[in-house]
């Protein structure tokens, strides 16, 4: 089973790294890793290529060993050519284990690599290299493999990217003799980029990471991307300063405020691009206050607004009498020019500074190319000198920026609620939604922009499946693609708005299989949110969910958000809200998800302490 270790973390095994050269394969750099009683990596080499195929990793000799010392060098030449990267990661697969991948179904394959994003996919990693359509043998990132049967110490291996700050990322390409991945820089999914990086030194690299995980909840707790990404004073001393602290760092400035956003964009209907003139963003940003929603979203059309930034100056003042924030839309390609320091995107930000907002929302980068990386740097960093928070859409997958960049407060690289109004017939299939908490979000924060409560735009998944995910997905600015008037008309709205966006701690709870199941406990405060999202479209009981992550001293009142009844006939669905008071309990048994064959269903369980049990 998935759960060995559930409450208690795994004690730290003995694992071993070793780095060696292969006499029999030119002297080739390689390393190996290995936990006890199994091996996370085989043989793999190690290396960069360079200009004149220049092989850094290979013909390698030792002239010595020495104590570990400090060393200074002075460059001869300050720029290197690189002609690609030549790090693998193989894996001697077992017949039981199974690539956890996103493959595009529609026409833009290329996004698979440009944005990372595509539908969730379940593989034998053996057959990896044998693709023939789309991107072939090339594959994004993240990378998770299971061993479905759960027999060895660490069934899950996921392949990831860390730091990425003054380099080019990275995708895998599946070797050919289906034993694992090589790396490949991000310019080859961009046809006409130059052949060759040409990169400063000296030279630092992104990680190129393998985490392992004992069980599902150990997977979704790990912060070893994050970590391995320099903490804010390192890379930008005094940016990110606070005049308090508390414990032993200091706090987040002020304005970088987790929240939900109402979003207009996602309304419209399949064709019509741009917002809602400033009428209907007024309503939005009404209807925002009467959620107790932190922000609204103001996508792309704004700037075609007569006197534009007068209009947007205007919404902020009033929105502020509401309490609420705005985030202004951009595409990259309007900021990206880097002349004079890229002045472009600094005369940006001052006026979005000027006008009132609190955040922007900057769209289409689709690469991952060291300008890319440059220009993303330089935006968090501008953003950050005008205290303004971003969220980036169109990108790659995280590698711990928003460690590095607070005010990075989400970014996409997700396949979410957008393809179900850009694609009326690629609907995102349940199976998606209950991979992505344990294969996406390890990674990092992604603005899904979830919750789709009309029939015509959620797939088919049920209403409670939809708000399920507002636990079971993280992202501290959670991007609502409903229309608030919607969720205002439906009699559960009230627990839509007391769901938060940030938490304190997470488990992962059995029953949960990958795709299949969803079952996830988040507490904030002291109150705990349980979220279950089922990934097929099947009714079924759950026997048991355990809660011996409640405090036994304690009693709760607990909200349960549930489909009551399903029919063919959407209207038939029912949707139901109980409440208890004074629960106290170890477990929910026999918790009952339908599916009908029609819909994936799921279920929502807010749980606030009301004070010490009773003695007996």
């Amino acid at each position: 089973m998935p759960f060995h270790d559930i409450i208690h973390p795994p004690g730290r095994g003995s694992f071993q790294l070793e780095v060696f050269i292969d006499e029999g394969d030119g002297n080739s750099l390689k390393y190996n890793v290995d936990a006890p009683e199994q091996r996370i990596v085989s043989p793999s080499s190690l290396g960069l290529m360079l200009e004149g195929d220049v092989h850094v990793g290979r013909n390698v000799t030792i002239e010595g060993q020495s104590k570990r010392k400090e060393v200074r060098e002075t460059y001869r030449n300050k720029t290197l050519l690189i002609k690609g990267d030549g790090t693998e990661f193989r894996m001697d697969f077992a017949p039981t284990d199974r690539a956890w991948t996103y493959e595009r179904e529609d026409e833009r394959a290329d996004l698979e690599l440009k944005t990372h994003t595509g539908p969730s996919k379940k593989t034998n990693p053996a057959k990896l290299a044998l693709r023939q359509k789309g991107n072939k043998a090339r594959y994004g990132l993240p990378m998770l493999i299971e061993d479905s049967s759960w027999s060895v110490p660490y069934p899950y291996r996921a392949i990831h990217e860390a730091a990425l700050f003054d380099w080019e990322g990275f995708h895998i390409v599946a070797l050919p003799d289906a034993k694992g991945f090589r790396t490949e820089l991000a310019r080859v999914a961009h046809p006409g980029a130059p052949p060759l990086l040409k990169v400063s030194l000296p030279l630092t690299t992104s990680w190129r990471v393998i985490q392992i995980a004992r069980n599902l909840n150990q997977l979704v707790n790990s912060d070893l991307i994050t970590n391995l990404s320099p903490p804010p004073e390192v890379r930008n001393p005094g940016l990110f300063a606070s005049s308090k602290t508390s414990g032993k760092l200091p706090d987040l400035p002020g304005y970088i405020k987790p929240g939900r956003s109402v979003w207009s964009w996602w309304d419209k209907k399949k064709g019509e691009v741009g917002v809602l003139g400033p009428a209907g963003e007024i309503q939005y940003l009404d209807e925002a206050s009467k959620l107790g929603f932190e922000y609204t979203t103001i996508d792309r059309g704004w700037e075609f607004w007569p006197h534009a930034w007068e209009t947007v100056k205007n919404l902020t003042t009033y929105a502020r009498t509401k309490g609420v924030g705005v985030f202004l839309w951009k595409h990259r390609d309007e900021i990206a020019d880097p002349t004079e320091d890229y002045k472009q995107l600094r005369d940006f930000l001052d006026a979005v500074k000027q006008a009132g907002a609190e955040g922007i929302k900057v769209d289409f980068f689709h690469s991952e190319s060291y300008d890319s990386i440059r220009l993303q740097e330089a935006l968090n960093r501008e953003a950050a000198k005008r205290e303004l928070m971003t969220n980036l859409h169109g990108i790659q997958k995280p590698t711990g920026e928003s460690r590095t960049y607070p005010n990075e407060i989400t970014r996409e690289a997700i396949m979410g609620l957008e393809a179900n109004k850009i694609w009326a017939d690629l609907k995102l299939k349940p199976v998606h939604n209950a991979a992505l908490t344990f294969t996406r979000f390890p990674s990092g924060p992604g603005d899904y922009t979830p919750l789709a409560l009309r029939e015509d735009r959620r797939g088919n998944t049920t209403e409670v499946h939809q708000v399920a995910t507002l636990v079971t997905f993280t992202s501290p600015l959670q991007t609502i693609a409903e229309n608030p008037s919607v969720i205002l008309s439906k009699s559960y709205w009230d627990v839509i708005a007391a769901i938060p966006t940030t938490w304190d701690e997470t488990r992962a709870l059995p029953p949960s299989v990958i795709g299949t199941l969803t079952v996830l406990a988040r507490r904030k405060g002291d109150t705990w949110y349980i979220g279950i999202v089922s990934g097929v479209a099947q009714t079924r009981t759950i026997k048991s969910i355990p809660l011996d992550f409640l405090d036994s001293n304690k009693s709760y009142s607990a909200t349960f958000l549930y489909t009551e009844s399903m029919s063919d006939a959407e209207q038939d669905d029912k949707v139901a809200v109980k409440r208890v008071r004074g629960m106290n309990c170890t477990r929910l048994t026999n918790v009952r998800l339908w599916g009908e064959g029609i819909r994936a269903d799921g279920m929502v369980v807010i749980m606030k302490q009301v004070g010490k049990q009773a003695a007996v």
